[in-house]
């Protein structure tokens, strides 16, 4: 819709920032995501610039970030640094070996808060991907908004949007959200969810697409909610 490529320099993003135009070997992934590959022969560690937002290592989700700085950060054989902003919601899918080798997958939503009183939101966009159906308007639009709240959050996931293109189905939403504390209960428009183990979640996160289960794993602060996608309008409530 913007003519912007989803790979795009820091600068176009923060224009007035002029600390942008001088940095090198990082990128923007879209909007939410900072990766900042090691292009050094030999080199552990990158000098990375964080524009203005709170960042958040997507590595570890735990080490945040204040923006408007440079730092150093660890840069392992095994990892890219890659930084998330605070109040995004990232889609994902499983890793797999070959494209359609799952013709019906979960899509998974990785949810970052925004601060109390604002909220994070995602559109997913989806079209065949294979032809030029885009330009007949043949595509599916689904708007996810994740607000922080006096006392909770709320999850509310649109309806469907858009014609002339069926997502696969049936098939899970899975909502992983970081968060600092642990929910003490979990609601749909008004009736409660099904708490679950964690193992129990993710394990078979496609097998049950008919009900609707949340989870805690204290080790992480990620609380998991697995809900069937019938691109009808949710409202979850999560109430700490």
């Amino acid at each position: 819709d913007t003519g912007l490529p989803i790979m795009r320099p820091l600068f176009l993003e923060y224009p007035a920032d002029m600390e942008t135009f001088s940095t090198d070997g990082q990128f923007l992934f879209g909007q939410e995501l900072l990766v900042a590959p090691v292009v050094k022969k030999g080199a552990r560690t990158k000098n990375v610039y964080l524009p203005e937002g709170t960042w958040i290592d997507y590595n570890n989700k735990q080490t945040v970030y204040t923006g408007e700085q440079w730092t150093t950060v660890e840069a392992p054989l095994s990892c890219i640094p890659m930084f998330v902003k605070q109040g995004s919601i990232i889609p994902t899918m499983p890793v797999m070996n070959y494209t359609h080798e799952k013709p019906v997958y979960p899509l998974i939503f990785e949810v970052f808060p925004a601060p109390k009183g604002e909220e994070a939101s995602f559109t997913l966009y989806e079209d065949e991907g294979e032809d030029l159906g885009y330009q007949r308007d043949e595509f599916a639009k689904t708007p996810v908004r994740f607000r922080t709240e006096e006392g909770g959050y709320l999850l509310s996931v649109g309806a469907r949007e858009g014609k002339g293109y069926a997502v696969p189905a049936p098939r899970n939403f899975i909502f992983r959200m970081y968060l600092k504390t642990a929910p003490k209960g979990v609601t749909v428009q008004g009736k409660k969810v099904k708490k679950v183990k964690p193992e129990r979640l993710e394990e078979n996160p496609d097998d049950d697409t008919e009900s609707m289960v949340w989870s805690w794993d204290k080790a992480t602060g990620i609380c998991s909610l697995r809900m069937p996608d019938r691109g009808e309008e949710s409202r979850i409530s999560l109430r700490l």
